[in-house]
């Protein structure tokens, strides 16, 4: 393990879903760019002039997901970065990979189809007024301050990141960008602690107008996730 970057980690199961998780937490102050070579963790050339913080969230999230493999029987070579900055995951396995500045979490499994996690951001008031028309309409509005009253901007990060776990899974069947508007939500289960979203347009990939997807939160040991998996 990457010497004192790596400060703990633990593998976790999210319910319903054959994935196998890890979280690890990392000091991004010990971060040095040794730690790529001697992990084992190829630093792609995109990232070389990135700045340090940006290179030590990214060296977590890689070895997060080695341990994810790991925990599963899986042994998982270089995850690759592609043109859109998605994971290059090697042939047979999925998943999913996100950070923030403390901890990152992988989500893998074996198979095909797509898997998203999300860390929900803590949004500020003001960085909530700037993004909520961005992420959702009218319609949504309304529905999502009905169905999970609370602070505007925790449930903001519910919904911002069940539509980016979407994105994430959807992504590698679709191969193009989508909006956060071309989702919408349609139902909010507080109780369960998930959303429905409905594709509000064909993305390709066999995807089409009025799709239903399920995206799940749950807490961690430290923050909150939003996860999906969509089977091939």
């Amino acid at each position: 393990m990457a010497s004192t970057f790596v400060v703990d980690y633990q593998g976790f199961a999210l319910p319903g879903l054959a994935l196998s998780c890890c979280q690890l937490y990392f000091s991004a102050s010990a971060f040095e760019q040794s730690l790529f070579q001697s992990s084992g963790i190829a630093c792609p050339i995109s990232l070389s002039r990135s700045v340090a913080s940006r290179r030590a969230e990214f060296l977590a999230g890689r070895l997060a997901a080695r341990l994810a493999a790991e925990n599963a029987g899986l042994v998982l070579g270089q995850v690759g970065v592609g043109d859109c900055r998605q994971p290059l995951w090697p042939g047979g396995i999925t998943g999913s990979i996100t950070h923030d500045r403390q901890f990152a979490v992988a989500a893998i499994r074996r198979g095909r189809g797509g898997v998203g996690i999300d860390i929900l951001p803590e949004l500020d008031s003001a960085t909530t007024d700037l993004l909520w028309p961005q992420v959702i309409d009218a319609r949504e509005s309304a529905l999502l301050l009905a169905r999970l009253p609370g602070p505007r901007e925790q449930s903001l990060a519910v919904v911002f990141s069940a539509k980016e776990c979407l994105y994430k899974a959807l992504f590698p069947g679709v191969q193009r960008v989508f909006d956060f508007l071309d989702v919408e939500l349609v139902e909010v289960d507080r109780a369960e602690r998930c959303l429905d979203l409905r594709l509000k347009t064909a993305l390709g990939g066999g995807t089409f107008p009025g799709q239903r997807y399920r995206v799940c939160w749950q807490g961690l040991s430290q923050g909150a996730l939003a996860y999906c998996d969509i089977c091939a």
